[in-house]
């Protein structure tokens, strides 16, 4: 009987308890207009309730279970806890949903300002648009559960001027912008205010306007490594054909390249040298390509080329041949190391091809060509003779070639270098006369 009657007044009393959290529950949904009262009225009943138990029960439950009671009667008394309770769970929320999803966001905004080395303003922070401005933004979210965080790198540059030593060009940005977003590829945009070429280069002004600048935004064609970005497009331009007038294989080019670490290039191309525009008036033909590439530090490559060409053939029906010659003219500056480099070449190609009942073809060319370098300061002429014969699958080529320097020896080592010790008697010692004079004879 004693057992019973404890088990059943310890679990009147934890009732009575969990009637007095439930009611603190509704009472906080409530937002605890008017449920304070209501609360401490049940706990004060539970208390009483309590108070009537058999003093049967042993002292260590009721003293135990009044103390808990009268607790919580009362931190619900003071409705200002209450409040704070409240408050300090609703901040912990906030920080909990704030740590599902975390976002961290740094940008960098710094002043602007020209750079010079010194009468070069390299870079001029504005255009004609107005003062130029940086931002470099990244920003970073991790959310649980998630693989891993997720970022958004932009980098903008927008307004400002290089020029090139010279003065050869001035290139003028609106905007020069990057980003990498995670899940994206890499977006490049560079919009050109203009590009005005100076001095030695004015004469491809006329290439300049021609060419659509704004390609670079979107480019047909992006690669991104690890050193840097390319950005570019080609332009096909249609034939064109006027009765005996023919130009075909056109198009223009551009190639900006943006590296992390170096200097910015720009490239810009009518036509290429591996497929030049070419020309055709009746048995006349040519072709030409004109090639150019600018750095931060100036002209980094110029390269053109233009050839006239004449031809003719024949068909007898068990056999056809036909004969060509051409002319041409190839120039080349480029620089390596900060040092220029010169090539012209001037060089002239004739050659022809016969074929016999359709398995017999013997084709031959000879080419003559004159080429001056700078550095060494050299000119060399050479000469190359080259036979083709085909019978059905097989075929021979037989090549001659022959190179001679007709002009400008430079560093090459003469004979004062190479006998610079004067000549003596073996016998005697002395010197032979004449000696210094025959070595200067062939200084």
């Amino acid at each position: 009987d004693l057992a019973g009657q404890v088990q059943s007044a310890a679990s009147g009393a934890d009732d009575a308890a969990q009637a007095a959290l439930e009611g603190a529950t509704t009472a906080w949904a409530n937002g605890l207009t008017g449920s304070l009262g209501t609360l401490a009225t049940q706990l004060t009943a539970a208390l009483n309730a309590l108070g009537t138990l058999p003093v049967t029960l042993p002292g260590g439950i009721r003293l135990e279970a009044d103390r808990r009671m009268r607790q919580l009667l009362g931190f619900v008394e003071k409705a200002d806890r209450v409040a704070d309770l409240v408050d300090q769970i609703a901040r912990f929320v906030r920080i909990a949903q704030a740590a599902a999803e975390m976002r961290v966001r740094i940008e960098w905004q710094p002043d602007l300002a020209d750079f010079s080395l010194g009468s070069w303003k390299v870079f001029e922070a504005k255009n004609a648009s107005g003062p130029a401005s940086l931002t470099l933004a990244a920003e970073f979210a991790a959310q649980q559960g998630s693989g891993g965080p997720a970022y958004d790198l932009t980098c903008s540059l927008d307004r400002f001027t290089i020029n090139l030593p010279g003065p050869v060009a001035s290139l003028y940005f609106d905007r020069l912008f990057f980003r990498a977003c995670s899940g994206r590829k890499v977006e490049v945009d560079c919009v050109f205010g203009g590009i005005e070429f100076k001095g030695p280069l004015s004469f491809v002004e006329r290439l300049r306007s021609i060419i659509p600048l704004d390609g670079f935004s979107d480019p047909p064609y992006l690669d991104v490594s690890a050193s840097g970005i390319v950005a570019g497009f080609t332009l096909a331009i249609p034939d064109l054909a006027v009765g005996m007038f023919a130009m075909r294989n056109m198009s223009f080019g551009a190639e900006l390249t943006v590296p992390f670490l170096g200097d910015l290039t720009l490239g810009l191309r009518f036509c290429e040298r591996e497929n030049p525009c070419s020309v055709t008036v009746m048995c006349l033909g040519g072709g030409f390509y004109f090639g150019i590439l600018l750095g931060m530090n100036g002209l980094r490559l110029l390269e053109a080329a233009i050839e006239v060409q004449a031809s003719l053939s024949i068909n007898l029906g068990i056999a056809s041949g036909s004969v060509y010659a051409g002319l041409g003219v190839f120039f080349s500056m480029e620089m390596v190391g900060g040092e220029r480099h010169i090539t012209l070449m001037g060089y002239f190609r004739i050659g022809g091809s016969v074929r016999i009942l359709g398995f017999i073809s013997i084709s031959i060319e000879l080419r003559l060509e004159m080429i001056y370098k700078d550095p060494p300061k050299k000119m060399i002429g050479r000469a190359t003779l080259e036979v083709e014969v085909e019978v059905f699958c097989f075929s021979k080529t037989f090549r001659l070639e022959y190179e001679r320097k007709l002009a400008g020896s430079n560093d090459d080592p003469t004979l004062r270098h190479m006998l610079a010790t004067p000549y003596k008697e073996p016998v005697t010692g002395a010197t032979v006369l004449g000696w210094d004079e025959y070595l200067a004879a062939f200084a």
